[in-house]
């Protein structure tokens, strides 16, 4: 016996060779092929009179998912070997088959692609599941509702400065187009399972403050923090008191979360609870107020006045998502270009 192996492949075939087994990779034909071969049921479940519209309509689904797993896609092939990605494939057919949406099809492919690289039962993996079979009987509205309430209350955007935010929420504007004043959209949104209406009201100043304190701080005075504290911690001082980014001649915090600055305080020995609230306290006092916010964001972003006005009279604010209401809100993120960390970032 000897640990010499020979291989064929086709044009289109993958093999990876080894001292033992032989793995085949999924080519692009095959998953064609698996594509094709789900489609057949979803045709032949329409009378005849309809067949040639849902026929015209899964060719062109089929063409999107294929770009998806095509080399260099976002999609992983090897979810094909599953067969409950397969059966959500004809659940996301079966919605596009019915109305041929270009926006929902767009979205079905950006959870497919999601989907395909959560292997196993997890609840990222359930989520979407849900989330394909949901998207099917949302309106545009809705999706711009989850969208934009995910990306207000539940994002970070990698932004490094107040510019940056303020071409980020510039892209958000579209969205605020598909906003109506009534609340039913909310109320189905409900019905679905995707959210809930609150009592209390996040307002769209406290929803900036809450994630992007270190880029809308003015900044504080050095000797508005406790002499104390700065002589029994003055390394830990020097590294958490920076300069503001809007006014270098004063101080901020690098955190934009009272519990990252009492996680990290900690960890480095200062444990007084009431002095670390202190300061925190200091540093949120110099968050921009909403008329400096808009002044700052305006040049770049002329329509933020509308955009917080929108945000503030609508029921958005208390808007909170299920786990299947931020999976299609994220897929249809990623669909309009907006850069997403992974799905398991909100859903553990």
């Amino acid at each position: 016996m000897t640990d010499r192996q020979n291989a064929k492949a086709g044009n289109d075939a993958q093999i990876i060779q080894s001292g033992r087994d032989t793995y085949v990779g999924f080519t692009s034909q095959q998953v064609r092929d698996i594509v094709s071969e789900l489609q057949k049921p979803q045709l032949e479940a329409f009378s005849a009179i309809a067949r040639d519209v849902v026929d015209q309509r899964l060719q062109a689904f089929e063409k999107l998912v294929l770009k998806s797993f095509a080399d260099g896609g976002a999609g992983n092939r090897e979810a094909f070997r599953e067969p409950d990605f397969q059966y959500l494939l004809t659940k996301a057919q079966h919605a596009f088959a019915r109305s041929g949406d270009e926006e929902l099809g767009e979205i079905l492919v950006s959870m497919i692609e999601t989907r395909s690289q959560e292997i196993g039962r997890t609840r990222v993996s359930l989520s979407l599941n849900e989330a394909i079979e949901k998207s099917a009987q949302l309106t545009t509205e809705e999706f711009a509702v989850i969208t934009l309430c995910f990306l207000i209350r539940y994002c970070s955007l990698a932004a490094q400065t107040i510019e940056q935010l303020a071409n980020s929420l510039k892209s958000f504007h579209e969205l605020t187009s598909e906003l109506r004043s009534e609340t039913s959209s909310y109320e189905y949104i409900a019905s679905l399972g995707l959210g809930s209406v609150g009592v209390f009201r996040a307002d769209f100043m406290t929803c900036m403050r809450h994630t992007y304190m270190t880029l809308i701080s003015t900044g504080f005075d050095i000797d508005q923090v406790d002499p104390d504290v700065r002589s029994s911690h003055p390394e830990l001082m020097n590294d958490i008191l920076k300069p503001c980014k809007l006014n270098p001649a004063k101080y901020q915090l690098p955190f934009s979360k009272h519990i990252d600055l009492l996680v990290y305080a900690n960890k480095r020995g200062w444990n007084n609870d009431e002095q670390i609230q202190n300061l925190w306290n200091i540093f949120e006092a110099t968050a921009l107020t909403p008329d400096q916010f808009k002044d700052q964001v305006r040049p770049i972003f002329p329509e933020i006045n509308n955009f917080v006005f929108i945000w503030d009279v609508s029921l958005l604010g208390k808007l909170s998502l299920t786990s299947v209401g931020m999976a299609i809100a994220h897929g249809n993120a990623r669909r309009c270009g907006i850069p997403m960390q992974e799905l398991s970032t909100w859903i553990k």
